[in-house]
């Protein structure tokens, strides 16, 4: 009987240990360090766009009012890679391509060469060339808004090296 009980026993231990496979390679990580070419947006100086005191709500439609909003960008030398700038800001509930302002129907949909742009993604720049978008006011459909100050904020992150 302690025989069998010796032998199950066994068996039981064979069968539980785990049997695995290990392969070993070697991993080989390299890079470069180099120093950042210095850059500037608009030579660090806050874009400031008036749509005036004359924006009549009815004509707040996604074509009236639009408004250029240039990006210039300055680098001590040639970038080394493609250069993206990402307009950060709070999208609005109603256009994925209009920052929120504080009016919650209101918003400015930003258009690259009429088609909008997908806001805190990068957008490809090509340096040195400005970017020019356009900024328009945009209402939420069937909203009806009261006459007030608006304003909106967003922030031009350029990505380079």
């Amino acid at each position: 009987m302690m025989r069998r009980f010796v032998s199950v026993f066994f068996y039981l231990l064979v069968c539980a240990t785990p049997y695995s496979t290990f392969a070993v390679t070697s991993l080989v990580i390299e890079g470069a360090i180099i120093e950042a070419v210095p850059c500037d947006i608009n030579d660090g100086k806050a874009i400031d766009i008036n749509f005036g005191d004359a924006v009549a709500i009815s004509k707040i439609d996604g074509s009236h009012y639009a408004m250029p909003l240039t990006l210039n960008f300055t680098c001590s030398s040639e970038p080394t890679r493609t250069m993206t700038v990402k307009i950060q800001a709070t999208v609005s509930g109603f256009d994925n391509s209009a920052v929120q302002t504080d009016i919650g129907d209101l918003a400015i949909r930003l258009t690259k060469n009429g088609n909008g742009i997908a806001l805190n993604t990068p957008l490809a720049v090509n340096y040195p060339s400005p970017l020019t978008l356009m900024s328009t006011p945009v209402k939420r459909a069937g909203a009806k808004l009261l006459p007030g100050d608006f304003n909106a904020f967003s922030t031009a992150v350029v990505d380079y090296l």
